[in-house]
């Protein structure tokens, strides 16, 4: 009875191996398929970003005394070899002008601007854009990472500055 009862441990032992690695291959090969779509996305982001054609969705909005806001509206930060655009939300405080931000948001499109892209240690590039004609926006700085998500620091003439959370679009 001992070595029938060990044969058939031994037989059990082989089927569920067997199983184990037939239910492990789909998720080897999902694994590799994540693998691939995340290097196919950065890679995607990178092409958009060295060709100056890359739109980022803005999503959060942070003030510089630390209130954040999940924005559900479609904000947008554009950049075009030929044309920078934006239409944001603005919440911080006014220094000149209207009280609470003038016209309500930073609403940008110039045509004359510096654009300086640097990669950054870990991956990713630190955008630097200054925007010549307009009266408001002075320095954006877009800090991109290689899976897409985007940090961006407005730095503006008579109002505080703005940070906005997002993800370059790729599609």
């Amino acid at each position: 009875m001992p070595a029938a009862f060990a044969k058939m441990t031994s037989q059990l032992r082989y089927t569920m191996r067997c199983i184990m690695l037939l239910l492990a291959t789909p998720v080897l090969l999902q694994a590799q398929t994540k693998a691939e779509e995340k290097a196919q996305a950065a890679a995607a982001v990178k092409e958009r970003v060295e060709a100056k054609a890359y739109k980022i969705r803005v999503t959060q909005a942070s003030t510089q005394r630390g209130r954040t806001v999940n924005l559900t509206s479609d904000y947008f930060i554009e950049v075009k070899p030929d044309t920078v655009r934006c239409d944001l939300p603005f919440f911080g405080r006014a220094f000149a002008g209207s009280p609470y931000g003038g016209e309500g948001g930073i609403q940008l499109q110039s045509k004359d601007f510096d654009y300086e892209v640097a990669p950054r240690k870990k991956g990713g590039w630190a955008v630097t854009i200054r925007p010549r004609a307009d009266r408001d926006v002075r320095i954006i700085n877009l800090y991109i990472g290689p899976d897409g998500y985007c940090t961006a620091n407005f730095t503006l003439n008579s109002r505080s500055p703005m940070s906005f959370f997002g993800t370059v679009v790729t599609r």
